[in-house]
């Protein structure tokens, strides 16, 4: 399914929020999600289904200086 994450067109196969997080390789720890713009907890991502054209914005630390 194609999403947009971070302003980034991606393919995925996950369908769960917490799913896709894994398959694009980001760490749940150390990231903050917005779906839509709207903030989703992270108690929330197992459930939290993802659709077609949805927008994810994932903040998570840099590595490096």
């Amino acid at each position: 399914m194609q999403i947009n994450v971070n302003g980034q067109e991606q393919t995925v196969e996950s369908i769960t929020l917490r799913a896709i997080l894994e398959e694009l390789g980001y760490d749940e720890d150390d990231s903050v999600v917005a779906v839509n713009s709207e903030f989703v907890p992270k108690v929330q991502w197992n459930d939290r289904n993802i659709h077609p054209n949805d927008t994810l914005d994932v903040l998570a630390p840099m590595v490096g200086g």
